[in-house]
């Protein structure tokens, strides 16, 4: 049979999805040092802020560290690379607020609690 008509006939595609990408944000960082709520002694004037941050993709590219004493800390140092802030200047009688903002390689943001510490008069 020679016929110059044409028919359409439905077509379907398919597509197979390939693994998707996971990303998992950091967990919220812990206080290692000055422990939570601690008083600390009337002659420190240098502490050593130290905290623990996990993530499950093992991509934290860095934190940025909030200290004031405030009860709402402001933003201290940004970009910091490793899990402690050395020589942070104190006074006595004086209480202190700080938090960790850790941050991974695709943006994700964990905020840790705000912790506490104080140096006695």
């Amino acid at each position: 049979d020679n016929s110059n008509t044409s028919t359409n006939s439905d077509t379907e595609s398919f597509y197979k999805a390939g693994p998707g990408i996971v990303s998992y944000v950091p967990f919220p960082a812990e206080y290692i040092s000055p422990i939570n709520n601690s008083e600390l002694n009337s002659e420190t004037t240098l502490v050593t802020l130290e905290w623990e941050a996990e993530d499950l993709d093992g991509d934290i590219t860095g934190y940025d560290v909030y200290f004031d004493t405030n009860s709402q800390p402001t933003l201290f140092e940004s970009d910091v690379l490793t899990t402690s802030l050395t020589a942070v200047s104190v006074t006595s009688g004086t209480s202190y607020y700080w938090r960790i903002m850790t941050k991974d390689s695709l943006g994700n943001k964990s905020s840790s609690a705000i912790f506490t510490f104080s140096i006695s008069e």
